[in-house]
C-alpha cells in the first residue's frame, strides 16, 4: 500500500510527503492508492487513472478522495463530530470527496440546481428567487 500526497484545493499530486502545495499554497493530505478514484461527472463510470474526458460520454473525469476532518491550525484529524481542536481551539473542516478546481464546479452546480424551483410559465425548474430564468415569469 503506497501514499498519494494530493492538494486538497487544486488537486495536484506529489511523489513525496509535502504539507503544502506548490502550485497553489493549499494543504496536502496523504491518501491511500486504493482509496483514490477517478469519476466522471457526468455518467459515473470509474477509471483505473486519471485522464480527463471520459470516452463513453465525454464528461470531465473528478478525483475523489476519502472524507477527513483536519483542524484549520495545527492540521491534527479528528472524526466528524469534533467542531473545534481540544488542542489549538481550531476549527475543524470536513475534507475529501471531489477534490481540486473539479470540486469547486460541482459545488456551484449544487447550490444553483438546488435553489431553482418549478415554474408554472414554461414548466421547467427554472424558477429562482421568484422569477424564471427561462422564460421571464415573475410571481410577483
Amino acid at each position: 500500500m503506497s501514499e498519494v500526497f494530493i492538494c486538497k484545493h487544486c488537486g495536484k499530486s506529489f511523489t513525496q510527503s509535502v504539507k503544502f502545495c506548490a502550485e497553489c499554497g493549499g494543504q496536502v493530505g496523504a491518501f491511500k492508492e486504493e482509496d483514490i478514484k477517478f469519476i466522471c461527472e457526468k455518467c459515473g463510470k470509474e477509471f483505473p487513472e486519471k485522464w480527463n474526458f471520459c470516452h463513453d460520454c465525454a464528461g470531465r473525469i473528478v478525483t475523489m478522495v476519502p472524507y477527513s476532518y483536519p483542524c484549520s491550525k495545527c492540521g491534527r484529524e479528528f472524526d466528524e463530530n469534533t467542531k473545534f481542536c481540544p488542542e489549538c481551539g481550531g476549527q475543524v473542516e470536513r475534507c475529501g470527496g471531489i477534490i481540486g478546481e473539479a470540486a469547486e464546479s460541482v459545488d456551484e452546480k449544487k447550490s444553483a440546481s438546488a435553489a431553482a424551483e418549478f415554474c408554472p410559465g414554461c414548466g421547467n425548474n427554472t424558477l429562482v428567487n421568484g422569477f424564471c430564468t427561462n422564460c421571464g415569469y415573475s410571481v410577483k
